[in-house]
Parts: C-alpha cells; structure tokens; sequence
C-alpha cells in the first residue's frame, strides 16, 4: 500500500514538475498596432465617404433585429453587420474608430438612445396593419436584410443551366470552379445591376455573363414587411455545369 501512495505521490510530483516548466503568455491580446492603423484610416477614408458600417453581436436575424438594422441604414446610413465569434484586429480597430466617427456626427449616447428610440418604433409596429407598416419601408433603398429574398422565376437551377446555354464556360481562362454574381433586383422583378465580382475573372467574358443575366427573364422581388422592395442578391455560379447547384 505505501508503494502504491509513494508512485502516485512520485508521479504527481513529476506532472508539476514538468507542468512548472511550461511559460504561459499572460500579455493582453492587444491588435497590432501596424494593422490598426490601417483600420482607423480605412474608417476614415470611409466616414469622409458618408459610409458608415459598424458591428454587433451575436446577430439572430429575428424579427427585430431585422427592424433595427433596417431602421438605421434608411434613417441614419448607419450599416449593421453581425460580429462573430472571433475578432481580427483590423475589424475591432474599425469599429472602434467607427463609434467615435458616429458619436463626432450626432452625440455620445447616439447609438443607445437610438436603440431605446428604435424598441419603442418596434412595439408600434407591431400593433399596424400591412398598409400602415409602409412608412417604414423606404422605396427608393437597396436592401440589404429583407423577410423574404429575391429568387429567379424558374429557380436557382434553371437560372444556372440558361446561363449555361448561353455563355461557353470551358473558353474562360478563369481558374476558380465558381465565380460570384452580384445583383440588384427592383421591386418589378428587374436585374437592375450585375456584376462578376470573382478575383481575376477575365473582364471581357464578364461582361458577357452580365448581359446574359440581364436578358434572362423576370425575378420574383424580395419582399420586407409585406411589400415588394429593391434588393441585393449573391450568387455563387459553378463554371461546370456537372457540378451540383444546390
């Protein structure tokens, strides 16, 4: 018994013994100082720009939050972007020169007193009626949050396929298996915009992938609080039609 207490205590010893050697790095996380730099001129160059973004989060995506980033873009052309698990140093010195850029144009308790502001408008529109909650919706805005969003007529699919009949993917010299699309849907199912927004995608064939959207037919609009609004859309687009669309 005592040669059994004498190895655990010899083998606990030993655990802290070489556990004692091992040097934890207790310095704060602090960003980069190189890398924050070119945050803060960045929100600079933003602000002078009149394009303000700034995060929050976790973001659900419920109903409010959608009221509340909605609210402050159309009001106050103040972008709300959900912040994840982890931070890189360039978004958190962004945002915080984002803040103080935003408290410099309106006030220091901007952004709370606008959150109260902003649960009190949601409360009230709860209580109104579809036609009564238009007041809310800006008509002339390119949303970006909506409750449902825009989709092709025939689907994802038969969009890709038609696009596909249309423009010879195995001529591009792209080396990507898939290139993004981004679009601006109007309220009356129109391509208002399009843009290949993939790295290196050759300029020339996008603009022949552009065309060929625009001529694809009619879009079902993204539709907020009941009515139909401008939205915009991505989509990624495989260059083998083989590939799965899903």
């Amino acid at each position: 018994m005592r040669l059994i207490i004498g190895l655990l205590f010899f083998g606990a010893f030993r655990i802290a013994s070489s556990q004692s050697e091992v040097v934890f790095d207790t310095t704060a996380l602090l960003p980069k100082p190189e890398t924050c730099n070119k945050a803060i001129a960045q929100a600079n160059e933003d602000g002078k720009s009149n394009i303000f973004k700034i995060s929050r989060g976790p973001i659900f995506g419920d109903e409010y939050e959608r009221f509340y980033r909605n609210y402050m873009v159309t009001k106050f052309g103040i972008e709300v972007v959900g912040k994840g698990c982890l931070v890189y140093d360039f978004e958190e010195c962004y945002n915080d020169q984002m803040h103080k850029l935003i408290r410099t144009k309106y006030k220091d308790n901007f952004l709370i007193e606008t959150e109260e502001e902003i649960k009190e408008e949601f409360e009230i529109f709860k209580t109104l009626d579809h036609e009564q909650r238009k007041k809310y919706i800006d008509f002339n805005f390119t949303y970006k949050i909506v409750d449902q969003k825009a989709d092709f007529i025939l689907g994802r699919e038969s969009l890709i396929k038609e696009l596909h009949n249309r423009v010879d993917f195995s001529k591009i010299d792209f080396s990507g298996k898939t290139f993004g699309l981004f679009l601006v849907i109007g309220r009356g199912g129109t391509v208002d915009k399009c843009e290949v927004i993939s790295k290196n995608f050759p300029r020339a064939e996008a603009e022949k992938i552009e065309n060929a959207i625009k001529g694809l037919g009619s879009w079902t609009p993204a539709r907020l609080y009941g009515f139909d609004v401008k939205s915009e859309k991505m989509i990624g687009v495989p260059i083998s039609i083989t590939q799965k669309t899903k």
